[in-house]
C-alpha cells in the first residue's frame, strides 16, 4: 500500500502550515512546517505506519488496518508523554504541539537548525571535532537517566549538529520510560544496524541503561575505524579489538571502548561518566572546562531554567 503524504500547503489544527516532506520511516510521516500563531518553524510528524494504513488518492483520512489504530495510539500517546518528560532536559528537542486528525496522530516538535552528525561525518568530521559532540550526547544521556528515560536509537542520524560544540538529541519515537511498570520488556523491537546491541533484536527484549551508552560508543568506534560494528557473531568481540588496535589509538581508550561495545549488557558502562571520562579525559583541557566532570554529575541550572521557560510557552499556548 503506497503511503501518499499530505499536499504542501495544507493546514493541520486550523494553525500549522504543511511546507514540506522532510523525510519518513517505518512510523510515520515527517514534514517541515509553521506554526501561524507563533510564527515558530516546526516539525511535524504524522503517524502513518509502512503497510498497517493507507491514505486513498485525494483524501487526508488514514485508514488503518485491523487493530493496528490502537496499538499506535498507545505508541504515540509514549512519545508524547516522553517529550513532555524530557523538556527540561537541555540537548533534546523539544514538544510543541501534539493532536488527533485525520483518523491518525501528530507530533509537533520544534524544528532544530543544523545537520545531522551522520552528514559531519560523512563529509570527513575529525576525531577532535567529534569529541565535543560525544560529551554532548554522553552528557544528555546523563540527563535522560535522571529521568529513566531510554531513548533506544541513538545514531548519527539523530544527532543534529549546531556550531562547533552543541548538539540535539531528535526522534523519540523508540524512548522507554523505565519508571513504569514492565517498561523494560519491549514487545516492539527497534534495532538499527551498526549501531544498536543485539538485545535490541530480539522480541520480547529486556534492555537496560546501557543500551544508549553502547550506541553512543558505536559512534565513537565507527569514526576510529572508519566501520561499523561487526555482527555478534562468536568473533565479535576479537574483530573489535583487533579493528581498534589497527586504527593505532593508546591501548586505555579502546579497552575503554570496547567495554561499552561489549554484548553482555552486565559487563558495558551504565553511567555515562564512566564511557566519557574514558574516551576524552586527554582532551577535556582543550575542549571543555576542567571542572567539567563534577559538572555532569551535579543538578545542572540550565535545565531547571529550560523547564520554567517551556513552563511559560505551554501557559502561553494555552491563553
Amino acid at each position: 500500500m503506497e503511503r501518499r503524504s499530505l499536499k504542501d500547503g495544507g493546514i493541520l489544527k486550523k494553525r500549522y502550515l504543511l511546507c514540506r516532506q522532510m523525510a519518513q520511516g517505518g512510523y510515520g510521516l515527517v514534514y517541515r512546517g509553521k506554526d501561524t500563531k507563533s510564527g515558530e518553524e516546526v516539525v511535524i510528524k504524522e503517524i502513518f505506519p509502512a503497510g498497517k494504513a493507507y491514505r486513498e488518492d485525494g483524501k487526508d483520512d488514514v485508514i488503518y488496518q485491523g487493530e493496528f489504530f490502537n496499538s499506535y495510539h498507545e505508541l504515540y500517546q509514549n512519545e508524547v508523554e516522553i517529550l513532555k518528560k524530557v523538556k527540561i532536559c537541555v540537548g533534546c528537542v523539544k514538544l510543541h504541539d501534539y493532536f488527533e486528525e485525520n483518523g491518525t496522530f501528530y507530533i509537533v516538535t520544534d524544528l532544530v537548525e543544523g545537520r545531522t552528525l551522520q552528514e559531519e561525518l560523512d563529509e570527513g568530521m575529525t576525531k577532535n571535532r567529534l569529541i565535543p559532540f560525544i560529551y554532548q550526547i554522553s552528557y544528555t544521556l546523563s540527563r535522560l537517566d535522571r529521568l529513566d528515560i531510554l531513548h533506544r536509537d541513538i545514531c548519527p542520524e539523530n544527532v543534529i549538529v549546531q556550531g562547533l560544540e552543541e548538539c540535539t538529541l531528535v526522534d523519540f519515537g523508540s524512548a522507554l520510560d523505565l519508571s513504569k511498570e514492565n517498561s523494560r520488556l519491549v514487545m516492539e523491537p527497534t534495532y538499527r544496524r551498526g549501531f544498536s546491541p543485539p538485545e535490541q533484536m530480539h522480541y520480547p527484549g529486556i534492555l537496560d541503561r546501557s543500551v544508549d551508552l553502547f550506541s553512543t560508543s558505536a559512534i565513537w568506534y565507527y569514526k576510529l575505524t572508519g566501520k561499523h560494528i561487526p555482527d555478534f557473531g562468536e568473533e565479535y568481540e576479537q574483530e573489535i579489538w583487533r579493528e581498534l588496535v589497527h586504527s593505532g589509538k593508546d591501548y586505555d581508550r579502546y579497552a575503554v571502548l570496547a567495554k561499552g561495545l561489549s554484548k553482555n549488557p552486565e559487563e558495558r558502562h551504565h553511567v555515562s561518566h564512566e564511557l566519557l571520562g574514558g574516551l576524552i579525559s586527554d582532551f577535556l583541557e582543550i575542549f571543555l572546562d576542567p571542572e567539567v566532570m563534577d559538572y555532569l554529575s551535579e543538578e545542572d541550572e540550565m535545565d531547571e531554567q529550560a523547564g520554567n521557560m517551556e513552563k511559560d510557552r505551554d501557559d502561553q499556548n494555552k491563553e
